[in-house]
């Protein structure tokens, strides 16, 4: 999510006041099972709570106790982020203790104008095109380019604590669904290509 968003800016003094995280109203997010049997979501208090008392445990460096640190309150809460602006631009009300979120796609990049709801409608469904002309990587391959950061990432984290069993119970799964897109990836460009060379027409993915 975008630095500097009012839900950004509560979560940090939140963090600083000894309350990190946010309480799970929505539960729309919830997966993560590292401490608990039912799956709990990554920005509640409950999990960050957890994880920091963890992280105390490990005795790491000051740089590597910040890092650490900055991952675990880093996340914030979408399920509440993400609808308090639309809310508010239908005159909906809502909780004082409810910020905006900003969570955007890394193809934000490639456009270079503010434009309209219904001009962003248009586009999406292939009634106008307001890209420019820059190149740029296909949002399947830029996407995956994301997943192998996050991947490595974790890898890294995970060596510094070896023994973590779930951990490398997750690290495989994550690993085993990476080949599986890539593998899946290689088979839709490779019939894009065929078709296009069979028929001559470029067919959009």
């Amino acid at each position: 999510s975008v630095r500097g968003t009012s839900m950004s800016i509560r979560k940090m003094e939140l963090a600083k006041q000894g309350k990190p995280g946010a309480p799970c109203t929505k539960s729309f997010l919830k997966y993560n099972t590292e401490y608990t049997d039912r799956p709990i979501c990554t920005a509640s208090r409950q999990y960050q709570i957890q994880k920091l008392k963890e992280l105390e445990q490990l005795h790491l460096s000051e740089k590597e106790h910040e890092d650490a640190y900055n991952q675990i309150i880093e996340k914030e809460c979408l399920c509440v982020g993400l609808g308090v602006d639309s809310k508010k631009s239908k005159n909906i009300p809502v909780k004082l203790i409810d910020k905006v979120s900003v969570c955007p796609g890394p193809n934000m990049a490639y456009f270079s104008n503010e434009i309209s709801f219904q001009t962003m409608v248009d586009h999406i469904y292939g009634r106008k095109n307001i890209l420019d002309d820059r190149p740029r990587p296909h949002m399947f391959l830029k996407e995956l380019g994301m997943y192998i950061d996050i991947y490595k990432d974790k890898l890294e984290a995970f060596l510094k604590n070896p023994d973590d069993k779930k951990e490398i119970k997750q690290l495989a799964l994550f690993k085993k669904n990476m080949f599986e897109g890539i593998q899946y990836y290689k088979k839709l460009f490779s019939e894009k290509i065929l078709k296009k060379y069979i028929t001559g027409t470029d067919l959009s993915l």
